[in-house]
């Protein structure tokens, strides 16, 4: 279980990551940001991602996606699918992929389990703050 560091409520639907609960991200959203913005930072740099949409002035723009970023020279974009190499927009394409793999041994382990189609998203705590009557309580979910 994780604490929310604006209350100190403790609870199983807090993200270890994040470290901050629903009611005070809506509540408090501008200092709720400041908390997970930084653990963002943190989790992009340990992939060696750019903690923000790169926006050099003499970079590359790219528009693979909506950040469009403008890549300055040997450096990745936001989400490192491009690079600006000897100024050339490098990286994956359209007969140009990234791909990383590994071996299940669990082939139970269905990575779709919280997407599939029949399931009630609307029930799940996370999605919703039960108090407020659309969702049904985290623990009536996982029963």
């Amino acid at each position: 279980m994780a604490r929310c560091q604006l209350c100190g409520i403790t609870s199983p639907c807090i993200s270890k990551a994040f470290n901050v609960c629903l009611v005070c991200i809506r509540r408090r959203p501008h200092k709720a940001l400041e908390i997970t913005a930084n653990a963002h930072r943190t989790s992009r740099a340990e992939f060696g991602l750019p903690p923000v949409p790169p926006n050099d002035s003499d970079g590359i723009l790219c528009n693979f996606c909506v950040n469009t970023c403008k890549i300055g020279k040997d450096c990745i974009g936001y989400g490192g699918l491009h690079k600006n190499q000897d100024d050339r927009l490098t990286g994956v394409s359209t007969t140009k992929a990234k791909l990383s793999w590994y071996h299940d041994p669990l082939p139970t382990n269905c990575v779709a389990d919280w997407v599939c189609a029949f399931v009630d998203v609307t029930a799940v705590c996370w999605l919703n703050d039960c108090r407020d009557g659309i969702g049904l309580p985290f623990q009536q979910f996982f029963r």
